[in-house]
């Protein structure tokens, strides 16, 4: 199965500029780290710039990223068609984790997705892909006032497809 783990403003907005829109908010990345640990994962190539140290920071089971260009990664496996992921969701749980076209893209093949929507709108030049919410099951909904290590409010949202 494919799991979406994102998070994204009211008007959509998921990046600018090669990091997130917003200050740090720490549930979100608690929350991240809960969900992906010990999984296997899936990020584009510009996702996994971002991170250092990507199997150590996420302490994942294993990284797949997906990418056109002819590269070696030491600590991930590559992608280069993204139809080689839906094939392997079919028979291993993947968490998708990035960036915007990986979403786009795979979206009409996720089974579920947690999400943590940012209240306010910012500046940002990738999205996460519009959906049909009447197609996915609400499976919890927790909303949060912003507070010292949260800067604004958010709501956590776990989603099912509902036509799977």
């Amino acid at each position: 199965m494919l799991h979406f783990v994102g998070a994204y403003a009211d008007n959509y907005a998921m990046g600018y500029e090669g990091h997130l829109p917003w200050p740090r908010m720490a549930a979100d990345i608690s929350r991240f780290h809960v969900l992906t640990k010990n999984k296997i994962v899936l990020m584009g190539q510009r996702t996994y710039k971002e991170f250092s140290d990507v199997q150590k920071i996420l302490g994942t089971k294993k990284i797949y990223v997906a990418t056109r260009q002819k590269i070696k990664l030491q600590d991930a496996e590559i992608i280069s068609n993204l139809e080689l992921i839906v094939e392997k969701s079919k028979t291993e749980d993947i968490w998708v984790i990035g960036g915007a076209q990986i979403f786009t893209q795979l979206l009409p093949h996720a089974t579920s997705m947690y999400i943590t929507k940012i209240e306010g709108e910012f500046e940002a030049d990738t999205f996460f892909p519009a959906y049909d919410i009447s197609k996915w099951k609400i499976l919890k909904q927790q909303t949060f006032p912003a507070d010292l290590d949260n800067p604004y409010p958010y709501t956590f949202l776990t989603l099912k497809i509902a036509t799977k």
